[in-house]
């Protein structure tokens, strides 16, 4: 980490504690204030090239910012905008201002087909902050073509719900709406949503493990039982060295899939880092639940809103069950010879 990024990380983790700790929203309330706070620190755009307005920032230097939104359980679409920016101005489609999101899917596409002015488009989309975004960004596929759509939510009769974390989620069933020309792009990657979606929410887990971590860890030193801390026992020292280890697997694999950001081929160290991730959740949460015993489900204490978003952002943009799948046939089709090299070359 330079010194830019470092300066950087520190501005993000500062502005998120700061709000935060001052003010957290009750559950499914877009939290206004928070994200006018990041928006004129301009961490929202720091994916987005210079060109179109925004930092330029490679995504491995991108770590400190995303992980902190991990950390601070960070209730706005602060890294789906960042994404949404990034895929658009790669396929040459403007980002207006405000918060975007982006489609959570891993199954089928949306539909469209072909107007004299522009396209189509009908399926279902669920986003996060759907309903507070100004835009969502979704595939579409029309005869074989991939399609990377703009589609302003402004208008649009969006189904309000929540995630397993509390965070607001937008459904949307969209039925022959009209796109215009300037809000589609054809892509020759098809899963360029969900691969670069999978490598954001992996290195957001991350984030959040570490800090489930350093919350256990710190309550165990302070919790005394028999006249003892916790940690002073052998079985509590196990369960904190495997979160250890969790959290250490989960971040190791995010950043090596992080620097693959933009290679479409990277299909193996996003599966494995998304699937990874989704592993040390089950277990970290488990482990941190079983340590801070009742408190720890308490709606005052700040463990909670880690573990809840853990939960939810598993499931966001390929469950570890589907990567594991993913990373299952990729590792079958190179056959028993094929799998050393692969993961001796990468």
């Amino acid at each position: 980490m330079n010194e830019d990024t470092r300066l950087l990380t520190d501005t993000a983790e500062r502005l998120l504690a700061d709000h935060l700790d001052e003010s957290r929203p009750e559950d499914g309330v877009w939290d206004a204030a928070l994200w006018q706070t990041v928006e004129e620190a301009g961490l929202p755009l720091l994916l987005l090239p210079e060109a179109a307005g925004g930092l330029g920032l490679a995504p491995g230097d991108c770590w400190g910012v995303l992980a902190a939104l991990g950390k601070y359980a960070a209730p706005a679409p602060i890294a789906e905008t960042l994404l949404a920016g990034r895929l658009l101005a790669d396929h040459g489609l403007m980002l207006p201002e405000g918060p975007a999101t982006v489609a959570l899917t891993d199954g089928p596409e949306l539909t469209a087909s072909k107007t004299d002015d522009g396209w189509l488009i009908s399926g279902k989309v669920e986003a996060p902050a759907l309903g507070e975004s100004q835009i969502c960004v979704a595939m579409a596929k029309a005869e074989g073509r991939h399609l990377l759509c703009r589609i302003a939510s402004g208008g649009l009769a969006v189904a309000p719900a929540r995630s397993l974390s509390g965070d607001p989620v937008g459904r949307i069933d969209l039925d022959g709406l009209a796109l215009p020309a300037d809000a589609v792009a054809e892509t020759n990657d098809g899963e360029v949503v969900l691969r670069q979606g999978a490598i954001i929410r992996a290195v957001q887990m991350a984030g959040a493990l570490d800090a489930v971590l350093a919350l256990t860890a710190g309550y165990a030193q302070e919790r005394v039982q028999f006249g003892r801390p916790l940690a002073k026992f052998q079985a509590i020292q196990q369960q904190l060295a495997e979160l250890a280890a969790e959290a250490a697997l989960a971040t190791a694999a995010a950043r090596t899939a992080l620097q693959y950001f933009d290679d479409p081929g990277a299909l193996f160290e996003v599966a494995a880092a998304k699937s990874q991730a989704g592993e040390a959740a089950s277990r970290a949460n488990a482990i941190a639940h079983q340590v801070h015993g009742a408190i720890g489900f308490t709606r005052e204490y700040s463990l909670q809103h880690l573990t809840r978003r853990l939960w939810a952002w598993r499931e966001q943009f390929g469950s570890e069950a589907y990567w594991q799948r993913r990373l299952g046939t990729l590792v079958a089709q190179k056959g028993a010879d094929g799998l050393w090299p692969q993961l001796a070359v990468r």
